[in-house]
């Protein structure tokens, strides 16, 4: 079985809005964002942060991981962000 990589990650938009989602391509879907051709992606987060991700060996796993962050309560994210990226930075600069 083949296993391609696949991302959950944390996009924080305008007014501190945060969106999890799944993605194979974490740096083509961040341009998405940041310049809003992204038509399913809602419009506050235009020109957002990459602010976390996680890699999981496929899909299927990452589908799984977004599903736990989605149904946590928004502090629980957010302690989940600054664990690893206590600063906020845009991580899709780096």
């Amino acid at each position: 079985m083949v296993y391609m990589v696949a991302f959950v990650y944390v996009v924080r938009g305008k007014g501190g809005t945060l969106h999890v989602d799944v993605t194979m391509t974490l740096m083509r879907a961040m341009w998405a964002h940041k310049t809003g051709s992204d038509s399913e992606s809602p419009s506050t987060l235009d020109g957002g942060k990459l602010v976390y991700y996680e890699r999981c060996h496929n899909i299927r796993d990452a589908h799984f991981r977004k599903v736990e962050l989605g149904a946590a309560p928004e502090p629980e994210i957010q302690a989940i962000v600054e664990r690893r990226n206590p600063g906020w930075d845009d991580l899709s600069s780096h």
